[in-house]
């Protein structure tokens, strides 16, 4: 029986590389000429040189490389001079070896330079016809040839590895960075070429944070993947199999659902992606059956834990569950608080702006409250940091969460007005930096900004303080945000547009809103008199109908009786003038209808058959 995914599918093949060069010689001379002469830059397999045996050093006429055959020495052959007694493994068997007289250069589409330098390579193939093949590919892979996978037999496209594809997505397009060198540190001179003007580019590039995460979470989905399924192959994700890739994949690599569903819609964009650039058409592209978890439980806050959290942010502790945390003090009992609360100043006025800006706490730490083309204090903007930027004005205030630049991202985080009843707190804040000299909006005590984010073990002490379930996260502020929209009955497409997230997004996350307009409506039209209403007059229409109906059935039956009354009578007096008309007008007498007997009686019924049968006889005599 079956326990895997993997003991379900079928013998496995040859994996097919990605280039195309897994030809077999009978393979090459299928290809048309004019592929063959653009791959392998010779007309046919039958133009690759070669010489024989006792020809090792000839080298054919014009050849830059040719084919030679070496044959194993005779076990009685001794040893010349200057040779060792014992000879390697692969002197001891024959071999074709692959000669290089010239260096062979990659063509100027695959960077040119020299891909093989001059010498002799032994080859594995054992047969003149599979030694030319395999010299023909290690040229065409060293410059970086390849066949495109739009020629290719639908059997090799299926037996492609997904696990070597994942592993080429790595090295390609998820190469790590480069590490930033220390300072202090001097590079090493020796061995090290001059770089040229790509890598010069390259170092001077540095990714961003979001590059980074970016990077590191497709590299954690597509390792998790080639883990759990190494021999999986194209083909196999095509058919009845591909229906529990999902389960096994939650069950070996230890992921949850939600996980599952991103890590797997990952690795089919990555395995497209490869797939389109090898040429291979969209009907055989890979699309698993990747069923969405859906929304997944949400904390359901409440006032008290609200409150909690935010006196937690100024330093008071409390219990699990809520109780204040009470200490000994001079004249008895008081709640306990943590010295130097002013290092939680940042976080007691993010908790509320995260929940009343319904945004992600990502980089809303570069908040100021100057426009974003101002350069901030000492320093310069690094390549891709955000630049956020609260507006104070008289009547109203902007928050730009995107600071006025282009955002490519898929987190949207357009610009929304601060909700009227935080404004007092916002502008209190604005009013006491600014008299401070402070441009940050979430800076530490001493007016500085934090580095690449607010220090997330604060706000884990923070929920410890209040009491608050271990998971709680800042962006489960954004779930508080929800709860509140709802309750103070905002429509959904006013709130995600407050949000800058889709209407359907939100929905699937937390669920469809009951839209209150709408039920305030039924609440004032719900009645039962409508219904009585509407009974009552269909009662009265079938009572109309019914008494009508009534009354002209017995009209009917009434003229049908007369009808049939009407027609005896004149049959009757039909029947009378007829008799009048045989008889001289004397009334005619009464017919005698003769009585028949009920049945003969019990002698009869003995003597009858006797005498049937003495009839009979004297008949036939």
């Amino acid at each position: 029986m079956p326990t895997g995914i993997e003991d379900m599918l079928p013998p496995l093949a040859p994996s097919a590389s990605l280039d195309g060069l897994d030809l077999t010689p009978a393979e090459m001379r299928a290809l048309s000429p004019e592929m063959f002469a653009r791959v392998f830059a010779l007309p046919s397999i039958d133009h690759v040189p070669a010489v024989g045996s006792g020809f090792l050093k000839r080298r054919p006429p014009g050849a830059t490389f040719w084919l030679r055959f070496r044959a194993a020495p005779d076990k009685d052959e001794e040893s010349a001079p200057g040779e060792p007694a014992k000879r390697s493994k692969n002197r001891q068997i024959d071999a074709w070896q692959l000669v290089f007289k010239a260096p062979v250069y990659a063509p100027a589409e695959a960077g040119g330079g020299v891909a093989i330098k001059t010498g002799t390579v032994t080859l594995k193939a054992k047969d003149l016809e599979g030694a030319k093949a395999e010299a023909l590919i290690m040229i065409a892979r060293a410059q970086g040839k390849t066949i495109r996978a739009t020629t290719w037999p639908i059997e090799r496209i299926e037996r492609l590895n997904c696990s070597a594809m994942l592993k080429a997505y790595l090295e390609v397009d998820l190469a790590k960075p480069r590490s930033k060198r220390r300072k202090g540190d001097k590079p090493a001179r020796r061995g090290r070429k001059t770089p040229d003007t790509a890598e010069v580019l390259k170092d001077d590039v540095k990714p961003t944070r979001d590059e980074r995460k970016l990077w590191r979470t497709y590299r954690a989905a597509i390792e998790a993947f080639r883990f759990a399924f190494p021999t999986l192959e194209i083909g196999d994700c095509k058919g009845r199999i591909d229906l529990r890739i999902g389960q096994a994949f939650e069950e070996r690599a230890g992921l949850e659902p939600t996980s599952r569903y991103a890590y797997l819609r990952t690795v089919q964009m990555a395995l497209n992606e490869i797939l389109g650039r090898m040429g291979v058409p969209v009907t055989y592209r890979v699309n698993f059956e990747n069923r969405d978890p859906g929304p997944l439980p949400k904390p359901n806050w409440t006032p008290d834990e609200y409150d909690r959290l935010r006196a937690a942010a100024e330093g008071w502790r409390y219990h699990p569950g809520g109780a204040p945390m009470m200490i000994p003090g001079p004249q008895g009992l008081v709640q306990a608080r943590r010295p130097r609360p002013e290092n939680r100043d940042a976080w007691s006025f993010m908790i509320p702006m995260l929940a009343y800006s319904v945004s992600r706490n990502g980089q809303i730490h570069l908040t100021r409250w100057v426009p974003g083309t101002v350069e901030p204090r000492g320093r310069k903007f690094a390549r891709g940091e955000e630049r956020p930027w609260l507006e104070v004005l008289p009547d109203c205030i902007v928050f730009h969460r995107d600071g006025n630049e282009r955002y490519d991202g898929t987190k949207r985080h357009g610009w929304n007005f601060i909700p009227k009843e935080f404004e007092p707190e916002v502008r209190a804040r604005h009013a006491r930096d600014m008299a401070a000299g402070i441009e940050w909006v979430f800076h530490k005590p001493d007016g500085e900004r934090y580095g690449e984010r607010l220090p997330s073990w604060t706000f884990r002490q923070i929920v410890a303080d209040a009491g608050l379930p271990e998971g709680t996260t800042p962006h489960s502020l954004k779930d508080l945000a929800v709860a509140w929209a709802d309750a103070a009955g905002i429509p959904r497409p006013t709130f995600s547009e407050h949000a800058d997230t889709s209407e359907k997004t939100i929905d699937r996350t937390y669920g469809p809103s009951r839209k209150v307009d709408v039920l305030e409506a039924a609440a004032e039209q719900f009645s039962q008199k409508p219904w009585r209403e509407k009974e009552e007059r269909r009662a009265a229409q079938a009572g109309d109908f019914l008494a009508r109906r009534d009354e002209a059935y017995a009209e009917a039956a009434a003229a049908k009786s007369e009808a049939r009354r009407a027609a005896r009578r004149a049959a009757d007096a039909r029947r009378r003038a007829a008799a009048g008309g045989t008889s001289s007008g004397a009334p005619a007498p009464a017919a005698v209808v003769p009585i028949r007997p009920a049945g003969p009686a019990v002698g009869d019924a003995v003597a009858l058959p006797q005498r049937r049968r003495a009839a009979a006889a004297r008949a036939s005599s």
